[in-house]
């Protein structure tokens, strides 16, 4: 089971705020830090020609309507061990996994934003991909998918404020994501998160014919996850 420690406040519905907690599977502890380098090592970063093959696999099913995107170019800009995030930690010790990364790229025929990628390699050395964002962001894979329901709650009260009939089972399209600040506090990135300091992120969602930039504050948790606060005065909503 997943050990989630969860502070849930939110009045968003009155403008106010979501703040939310979550801890990972993992402790910033030595003998944790030791694990993670051996595994690392054991599995080491692939390079840009074994990469580039894992990601253009992705390529027709994420961009469909870019007929010249899966035969395009492929700029891997940085790869860097994504062993600390929840997913991959727990499948790693499960033996489920060898490693993961994650993997900075450009896509010129394809997308006009960086993409992120995590790079899975399973037991038999084969590896798989899956898109992580489009844009800029610190946030890791596990950290998106806790944060992104709450983005979504957020959404929808703003819609809601608005007058705008939006129904809590709309799938939302998260866009390009940005940095919009980082704390001086913010530690290195160790293993593909981040253990210390703060930072904030704006996330656009879009759904229900409109576009919601949300601006979410994130504090790391020492424990592989972060506290999440959306302030309500900073959710921006736009017309498609």
């Amino acid at each position: 089971m997943v050990n989630i420690r969860r502070a849930l406040a939110w009045t968003v519905a009155t403008g106010g705020a979501l703040c939310l907690a979550f801890g990972g599977a993992q402790a910033q502890h030595p003998l944790v830090k030791q694990r993670l380098q051996a595994w690392d090592n054991a599995a080491p970063t692939p390079s840009a020609a074994e990469i580039e093959p894992v990601v253009r696999q992705l390529l027709e099913e994420l961009y469909p309507l870019s007929p010249a995107c899966a035969d395009g170019e492929i700029v891997i800009e940085n790869v860097r061990p994504a062993t600390a995030d929840r997913f991959i930690f727990r499948s790693v010790a499960m033996r489920q996994l060898k490693n993961g990364w994650f993997v900075e790229t450009r896509l010129p025929s394809c997308d006009s934003e960086p993409v992120r990628f995590q790079i899975m390699q399973t037991g038999d050395g084969s590896m798989r991909a899956i898109r992580v964002n489009r844009g800029n962001s610190i946030a890791w894979d596990s950290l998106f998918v806790d944060t992104l329901p709450l983005a979504k709650l957020a959404a929808i009260s703003a819609l809601k404020r608005m007058g705008v009939d939006c129904s809590e089972d709309t799938q939302f399209t998260l866009g390009a994501t940005r940095v919009e600040a980082r704390g001086e506090d913010l530690a290195e990135d160790s293993f593909g998160i981040r253990y210390s300091g703060s930072w904030a992120e704006v996330w656009p969602l879009v759904g229900c014919d409109h576009r919601v930039d949300i601006l979410i504050e994130f504090t790391a948790d020492g424990d592989g996850g972060a506290y999440t606060n959306i302030p309500g005065d900073r959710v921006a909503v736009a017309v498609r």
